[in-house]
């Protein structure tokens, strides 16, 4: 694929304790590097938005800085163009990216270091500056997922449950695979733990109802594995487990990879009330931590990885953990709904 972009800016960040630009920087870096994450994003996001076609001849890339205050930005806009065919783009916006996890792992550094004391707030701030000659960015071999084209009913999807669909990312959960997770997230208790994730990308002929996209990501089974399991508010995944895994998936002969894997934030089944208790000290699944960011990032770098992520909510009914599905939105990891499946 033949990839043009012309972006006569050069980024940095300045991480600072004053919150008004030209305030002393404690800490500044380049993040030039970070805009082929922003662009491989956008790109993977069009292709399962369905607004472009997986393998276009070539594409243009836009990167446009949303001023704040000139020199900073308050976001970086990404437009990719399909250069032949019927010429449609896809735009995504980013507030954030990499960049941000970095200061925030910097400010801890300082803090250990005793340079700053704990507690005190830090801002981030994200500048462009215009540049005659600046750095040629470097971009990543851009690369739609495997997608198969297929009906659900051929996949083995008898028939919708509850939830509900997000427009541009519809995701489907098998409701044998919830009830699994969820009962191993109350046996693990407070410790967290996960499993290999097996699904596949589906291209339908028409989108289905309240969705604007042809194309569903199917979650249809997790294995656990022990080797998976971690501690309390820490988990790590054990490569040789999701490799085996994969070849479970190929036994299948469902067409299946390991989409993903699966892990808890904890759960205090002696209290029965993780959900409504806003004293419990358990990581909500909502929350993607800087940990959970490293664990995706190395074993499943691509922007269509979903993380699916069990364990309490505040304010969600009932006694039982919930699971939160996680998918890569503007350089960050947001919850987006999704609905349940029958086979």
């Amino acid at each position: 694929m033949h990839v043009t972009t012309d972006f006569p800016f050069e980024l940095f960040t300045e991480l600072s304790v004053d919150p008004e630009l030209g305030a002393e920087a404690i800490h500044r870096e380049s993040v030039q590097s970070d805009l082929g994450e922003l662009v491989e994003e956008t790109f993977v996001g069009g292709v399962l938005a369905d607004a472009f076609p997986t393998h276009p001849g070539g594409v243009r890339v836009d990167i446009t800085p949303v001023w704040d205050q000139e020199p900073r930005a308050r976001a970086l806009e990404v437009r990719i163009t399909e250069q032949d065919g019927e010429g449609r783009s896809f735009t995504r916006r980013f507030e954030t990216g990499r960049w941000m996890r970095r200061a925030q792992r910097k400010t801890e550094q300082l803090v250990d270091e005793g340079t700053l004391e704990e507690g005190v707030r830090t801002y981030v701030h994200l500048l462009a500056e215009g540049k005659d000659n600046p750095p040629e960015l470097s971009l990543p071999a851009l690369q739609a997922p495997t997608i198969t084209e297929q009906s659900l009913d051929e996949f083995g999807v008898r028939e919708l449950g509850d939830g509900e669909f997000c427009p541009d990312r519809p995701v489907l959960v098998n409701e044998r695979m919830l009830e699994e997770i969820l009962s191993h997230t109350e046996e693990a208790g407070a410790e967290e733990t996960g499993g290999s994730t097996l699904g596949k990308m589906i291209k339908l002929d028409q989108p289905l109802p309240g969705t604007s996209t042809r194309i569903v990501t199917v979650l249809s089974a997790s294995l656990m594995d022990a080797r998976h399991n971690g501690t309390v508010a820490r988990i790590t995944f054990d490569p040789a487990a999701l490799q085996e895994a994969a070849q479970v998936a190929q036994l299948r002969a469902k067409g299946e990879t390991v989409l993903t894997a699966f892990h808890t934030h904890g759960w205090g089944t002696e209290c029965g009330q993780c959900n409504q208790n806003t004293g419990c000290t358990l990581p909500s699944a909502t929350l993607v931590s800087l940990d959970d960011y490293q664990v995706l990032e190395c074993l499943f770098p691509s922007k269509a990885t979903l993380m699916p992520i069990a364990g309490r909510k505040l304010g969600a009914p009932g006694t039982r953990p919930v699971l939160e599905i996680h998918a890569w939105r503007g350089g960050r990891m947001v919850s987006i709904p999704w609905r349940t499946y029958g086979d």
